[in-house]
């Protein structure tokens, strides 16, 4: 002030007299004050205040946070959700205290009295109630993808360092960015790359939201990548017989790879019948033991693949040539394979009167099938 100032006190007014002009103020609280220049979007001014009331402080670092912190939640309600993830990271807000702003994407055993509280009024599906539909359409879009990213960031350095996160809130992060990836629409590589980094994630926090949306072929990956192989392969075979959408989904290569890394017998007996008729190349491939992330042993590969001479002749042929297999057995019922199969081209009066045996049907010992 260039003027001449007098003042004049008492508890609860200040009184300047400056020059011609008689000022009166009133005390007002910190948190008043930093919530006036926040409404007026003098965001460096309030953090300046908080630094200059609390110089030296051991709260100083806290009381920016708290700061940074409200000037986000004002930016998130004025719908300017990009500044708003900025003073967010700031502040380090924590994930749970951002997901209460989103409702919808929280899985149904999160109870209510899990979540902060503190900004009941940010809820975004509240915020976007009072603005026309368009415009809601276009900032929820940018509201979850910039809540996408700060999630990652979180998720990220979770995993990076050995420092202890707690599992409810790594599994609702985990929870939040699946749902955004699929609403988003994300391709299956995407989708594939999260589910493989999730460690908390479990399919009954994502099937109902899965079913609504008729993602069977999304709902077959991530049980497949969730350690539900039973339920994948089930909606791989549906998918692959036109029962369900696949949505550009290989149900037979996801299929395949899936049995080769399990050592369940049945479950290979059971959907590998379906792969070898829609395509017998690909379905041997379930067999070959140089491909099997958990060996299931020759035999059940024997099994199921003698009750059809081609395909048995595509497993044999692997052992023989590929894997250079010094098993006599396989070599000497490979060339009997060959003969029966050279037999079926010839003219029917040139044909030999035996038929096929599959090998393990074979009689005598392998000496009785070398001589035939």
């Amino acid at each position: 002030l260039e003027s001449e100032v007098t003042a004049f006190s008492d508890k609860n007014h200040l009184i300047l007299c400056v020059g011609t002009s008689i000022i009166q103020l009133k005390p007002s609280s910190l948190e008043s004050q930093i919530q006036q220049l926040t409404k007026q979007r003098r965001f460096k001014e309030a953090t300046d205040l908080v630094k200059h009331t609390f110089k030296g402080s051991p709260e100083l670092s806290q009381k920016i946070q708290k700061c940074q912190e409200e000037i986000g939640v004002f930016l998130f309600c004025d719908l300017s959700f990009v500044e708003a993830f900025k003073h967010f990271g700031l502040a380090k807000t924590q994930p749970l205290q951002l997901l209460s702003f989103y409702p919808d994407l929280l899985y149904s055993t999160v109870c209510a009295s899990s979540l902060p509280s503190t900004y009941p009024h940010c809820r975004l599906d509240l915020i976007l109630n009072k603005i026309n539909l368009s415009k809601a359409a276009i900032d929820q879009y940018q509201a979850r993808n910039c809540l996408f990213l700060y999630l990652q960031k979180y998720l990220f350095e979770a995993h990076q360092t050995n420092l202890s996160h707690p599992p409810f809130t790594i599994r609702a992060c985990e929870i939040a960015c699946f749902k955004i990836m699929v609403e988003q629409g994300s391709p299956f590589s995407d989708i594939r790359e999260q589910l493989g980094s999730s460690s908390e994630l479990h399919l009954e926090d994502v099937e109902p939201f899965l079913l609504d949306r008729k993602a069977h072929a999304l709902l077959a990956i991530t049980s497949a990548h969730l350690n539900h192989p039973a339920s994948a392969l089930d909606l791989y075979a549906k998918i692959g017989a036109g029962e369900l959408e696949g949505d550009g989904l290989d149900p037979v290569h996801d299929s395949v790879e899936l049995l080769q890394s399990i050592d369940s017998t049945s479950l290979i007996l059971k959907y590998s019948q379906w792969i070898l008729k829609k395509d017998p190349v690909r379905g041997v491939e379930i067999f070959f033991p140089d491909k099997r992330k958990k060996s299931i042993g020759l035999n059940v590969g024997e099994e199921v693949l003698s009750q059809d001479p081609s395909h048995w002749r595509l497993f044999a042929e692997h052992l023989v040539f590929d894997l250079k297999t010094p098993n006599e057995h396989y070599q000497t019922h490979l060339a009997l394979n060959y003969l029966n199969f050279i037999d079926t081209l010839l003219p029917l009066s040139q044909q030999r009167s035996s038929t096929y045996l599959p090998p393990q049907d074979q009689p005598g010992d392998l000496g009785h099938t070398r001589r035939k």
